[in-house]
């Protein structure tokens, strides 16, 4: 059975809730096919990765077929998993839809505050003063709207829009709150966090999804991937302090900042794990990448073992023969790639503090996630590095996740699932702005 043929028998119930989300990582593809299960979970039926580099160092396309192919074969191994997974096949797909995340190191956040005037029927009182207006949801969508097409236009070229994230309200330019609703006033400001990348590399991998699903109508929507890591791991109404979620990938590390539950700014650092790889490579040339990266795990300790000797030696695969590296050496390597991500993570910091409604902002501790914090101790480095308590998240903590589905997923598909998380907010979203 061809994709199209399988992709049509795959079952979509009739009030559509398949989910489906595609990680274009620096290093990998993933795609997760599910759909919303009982007690707010989400049922995993279908998993793919596949380890390929979509995007050259500059943040480019270099081969869109290559990469069509790639994309084409990992959503079709997960439709085929999901399909057999699945006892209740029918064909009801005449639609789909995608949400999706890309890395790219021109991700970034801005800050916009658009206004509204408010009106009402009775806009003049008896005593012809103007009544203040009761506000409702409706006010905020508008000026999260307002908020978005401000973010695509941002700038000398057209934007994607990732994400908008609310900060604060203003009620007749002075009155602050975070929850306006209910509430009466002449004026209503908001301050959003807009999440904008060039809409070019968008366009492209959009464009050849659209061509993958060859006629089929599909809605792709992009995410950024710091903030689905942070979705797969907490709901940001359960965030009361102010901390930081670290996906280390394999080319880059996607950060998302909160402050009590509101996103404040995402960023896509161009380092991550490989880079171990890279400096291992440099200084021993006889290491035989290849093996090197299926023992990094094993051997990656960022902190000493309690009572090893830091002149005990370890022995690492090379191209003709073992070669045996000083443990001391090789936690230097991996310190020097902490480090340099902890020296952007504090550049974000520090960009974020100089504005006035952060002024002071103080984090409270760092969650890791993605592949290269499987290495053992790497929290530890970390928190040495930029001393601020660090925690190491495994895939058990993942949220919204069936009993028993816990097992299947791995390190570097927390994006993945983190989109299907915000996949499933954003649906229950629509149908709640149905029902009002």
């Amino acid at each position: 059975m061809n994709f199209l043929n399988r992709f049509k028998s795959f079952f979509v119930s009739k009030k559509n809730d398949v989910l489906i989300s595609l990680d274009i990582g620096s290093t990998k593809i993933c795609c997760i096919v599910a759909t919303k299960g009982e007690d707010d979970t989400i049922k995993l039926l279908g998993i793919s990765t596949r380890a390929y580099k979509c995007l050259n160092d500059q943040g480019v396309i270099d081969n869109a077929l290559l990469v069509r192919q790639e994309i084409r074969k990992c959503i079709d191994e997960a439709c085929l998993q999901a399909q057999n997974n699945n006892d209740d096949t029918e064909d009801f797909l005449k639609k789909a839809e995608i949400k999706a995340g890309i890395t790219n190191k021109k991700t970034r956040c801005i800050t916009v505050r658009p206004s509204m005037k408010l009106s009402n029927n009775s806009y003049y009182s008896s005593t012809n003063v103007r009544e203040k207006v009761v506000i409702t949801k409706k006010h905020t969508r508008q000026l999260q709207e307002d908020a978005s097409k401000y973010g695509r236009s941002e700038g000398y070229s057209v934007n994607e829009v990732l994400g908008v994230f609310p900060q604060t309200y203003y009620l007749d330019g002075t009155d602050e709150t975070h929850n306006p609703i209910g509430q009466r006033a002449h004026e209503l400001r908001g301050c959003f966090r807009v999440a904008i990348v060039e809409d070019t590399i968008c366009n492209q991998f959009r464009q050849i999804i659209e061509e993958i699903y060859q006629g089929i109508p599909v809605k792709v929507t992009f995410q950024t991937q710091g903030y689905a890591s942070s979705l797969a791991l907490f709901k940001p109404s359960d965030i009361q302090n102010s901390v930081i979620i670290a996906d280390i990938g394999g080319y880059y590390t996607n950060v998302a900042f909160f402050d009590r539950g509101r996103l404040v700014n995402v960023a896509d650092i161009p380092i991550g794990g490989n880079l171990i790889d890279a400096l291992v490579q440099r200084t021993y040339p006889q290491v035989d990448l290849g093996i090197f990266g299926s023992v990094k795990e094993k051997y990656a300790y960022a902190v000493a073992p309690e009572g090893l000797d830091k002149d005990t030696t370890i022995v690492i695969p090379g191209r003709y023969s073992e070669v045996q590296i000083r443990h001391i050496n090789f936690i230097r390597i991996i310190e020097n790639c902490l480090e340099r991500i902890a020296l952007m993570i504090r550049s974000e910091i520090t960009s974020l503090s100089s504005e006035r409604l952060y002024s002071g902002l103080q984090f409270d501790r760092i969650y890791l996630t993605g592949g290269a914090a499987q290495m053992k101790s790497i929290d530890k480095l970390f928190e040495k590095s930029l001393g601020i308590p660090t925690e190491t998240k495994l895939p058990s903590s993942m949220i919204n996740m069936k009993d028993g589905d816990h097992t299947k997923l791995r390190y570097e598909q927390t994006t993945a699932w983190g989109m299907l998380v915000s996949h499933k907010q954003f649906l229950e979203k629509e149908l709640e702005g149905i029902e009002n």
